[in-house]
């Protein structure tokens, strides 16, 4: 997809969530363009909040030796999922990388797979409930109790069409016990309300939410019921045959009813992290891979504190309040062969990157850095003196304020027109990456 501002006529200032979407080229060319929004590193909503874990976290986990998920701890209290290690064959959930929006997810498994978390501690008076929810093997049970009585079946599940098919309704509609959930409560899938005793899931990633009418409790993921009521170190009947059927994100329990606009808030920090999806007002945050970044003389790009990634970057105009990571081309000037001076916060310039340097009079190309400059590695410099016979100043390809990484300068090279008496060179100097014309001949002194 291309992303252009401003083609005629000044547009003002565009504002946008977020540029992680873009793959494509972006091209400021009149106005501005801004990122901005509401920023959610964490769960927005903390009031109430009693169980929190999230997979992202990897700080919170636990691993065995399979790479598989032994303990995954509540980012408040004190609660922790872990694996029953009663036998061999119940394991912890697989540990997914680079999933959805590029985080990773808990993978239980098909149905009967015998991975399954339990949770130290019983979750009680539970009344609003966020997961984030894949149902690609089935689904399995939202979520489930150690204790195999009727008391503890608040999220069991209908098997119209059986328990590892993912389009069976999500509960079942004939206990009392549950009543406040699939009846009186209200229950959403990614926002929409649905009713969950007719609604299956999607086969795919969605963002669940239980709102219940009264008080309800949960005590393990990827499971129905565990344990034998009368020996609760011995696992119940349908321990196995009930495990597994779905894969986690990020789950987040309430002990008290959110108020709408909490449950927006909460919906919403989910929606963008997790689907990278776009909501009103709020910023999606992540690293844009731009094939071309273009910034034309007399606009700007405000980059909100973000990283944007570009295959080239060209342009004579002003990016700020961010870092620009360039892979391939650096060419300043709003058209090929056209000087310019390209304004920006902070630069990361990749190894093998090719800058154009073209020479001008009074001035010739240059990124103007107010902050940082970082050089990954070698680079060429191609130069392009345009007819010049004769250089008459240095092209400044760099200013900065800080460099990291200036000995890699030493693994630059000069190709492109070469004017005849001089030698061009890189110099370091003022706080300025600059080309210098030396005169190639033999300096004689004669007393």
């Amino acid at each position: 997809p291309t992303l252009q501002i401003g083609v005629g006529i000044n547009t003002g200032t565009m504002t946008v969530g977020g540029l992680s979407t873009m793959t494509g080229r972006i091209d400021v060319a009149e106005g501005g363009l801004a990122v901005n929004g509401t920023v959610y590193t964490n769960v927005p909503v903390t009031s109430g909040l009693v169980y929190h874990i999230d997979p992202s976290r990897t700080n919170s986990l636990l691993f065995d030796a399979d790479g598989s998920v032994t303990s995954a701890y509540s980012l408040v209290g004190s609660n922790v999922a872990r694996r029953w290690a009663y036998q061999p064959s119940f394991k912890g959930p697989l540990f997914q990388l680079n999933v959805l929006n590029g985080l990773p997810v808990f993978d239980f498994g098909s149905l009967g797979s015998g991975r399954f978390l339990e949770l130290d501690q019983h979750v009680e008076n539970v009344r609003s409930i966020f997961m984030v929810f894949g149902s690609q093997a089935g689904g399995g049970w939202l979520l489930g109790d150690k204790i195999a009585d009727n008391n503890h079946r608040q999220f069991h599940r209908n098997n119209t069409g059986g328990w590892g098919v993912y389009t069976t309704p999500m509960f079942e509609g004939g206990y009392v016990e549950n009543l406040n959930i699939h009846t009186l409560g209200v229950v959403r899938q990614d926002g929409v309300v649905v009713n969950p005793r007719a609604t299956g899931f999607n086969g795919g990633y969605q963002i669940i939410e239980v709102h219940a009418a009264s008080a309800t409790h949960f005590q393990g993921h990827g499971c129905d019921r565990t344990r034998l009521v009368t020996n609760q170190d011995t696992p119940d009947g349908n321990t196995f045959s009930r495990s597994g059927g779905q894969r986690l994100g990020e789950v987040a329990a309430y002990d008290r009813l959110l108020t709408e606009d909490e449950r927006q808030q909460v919906y919403a920090y989910l929606r963008t992290k997790w689907m990278g999806l776009p909501v009103a007002g709020v910023r999606r945050t992540g690293t844009a891979v731009a094939q071309e970044l273009k910034v034309r003389a007399n606009a700007s790009l405000d980059l909100g504190g973000e990283t944007v990634s570009a295959q080239t970057l060209s342009g004579g105009g002003a990016v700020s309040n961010g870092t620009l990571v360039v892979t391939g081309v650096i060419a300043p000037g709003d058209a090929t062969d056209a000087v310019g001076t390209l304004s920006v916060s902070n630069i990361v310039v990749g190894a093998g990157v090719r800058y154009e340097a073209d020479y001008g009079t009074p001035v010739s190309d240059s990124v103007a850095a107010s902050g940082a400059l970082t050089l990954q590695g070698g680079g060429t410099v191609q130069v392009k003196l345009h007819g010049q016979t004769r250089p008459f100043s240095d092209i400044i390809l760099f200013s900065f304020n800080s460099i990291e990484n200036v000995s890699n300068l030493s693994a630059w090279t000069l190709t492109g027109d070469r004017p005849a008496g001089y030698i061009p060179k890189l110099a370091l100097t003022d706080n300025t990456v600059r080309l210098i014309f030396v005169p190639n001949g033999t300096l004689i002194q004669v007393r």
